[in-house]
């Protein structure tokens, strides 16, 4: 039995961050990836139940430069009942890292899991 591919149009916001992203100069499958991720994540947040905290930094290279862009996007995407919190930062690298750069935050999730 053959798979038979889904195809749909991409939206307008989509076709803008294609847009955007080729004429910074990043290839066109690495703009696709970085799509995809968001498309996967933003079912998961629209219909969450659990209080969720976004944490990122501006400087994450490592995720295509537009990590907190994306968590922003995720955050505002997720339900207004939901406890949820945002906390981008200027500087701080990729994943764990970002609590080395700023220890303060280890207080702020800590704050954020107990409250």
């Amino acid at each position: 039995m053959r798979h038979k591919t889904q195809y749909r149009r991409l939206s307008s916001a989509e076709r803008e961050e294609i847009s955007r992203g080729l004429a910074q100069g990043e290839n066109i499958s690495a703009v696709a990836l970085r799509l995809s991720r968001f498309e996967c994540a933003t079912p998961s947040v629209t219909h969450l139940e659990q209080k969720v905290f976004f944490v990122s930094a501006k400087d994450d290279v490592r995720s295509g430069g537009d990590n907190a862009e994306e968590n922003q996007k995720l955050y505002d995407l997720t339900p207004t009942g939901v406890g949820k919190q945002i906390k981008i930062y200027e500087t701080g690298g990729h994943g764990a890292d970002i609590l080395e750069s700023h220890p303060e935050l280890t207080e702020l999730i800590k704050d954020f899991i107990g409250g």
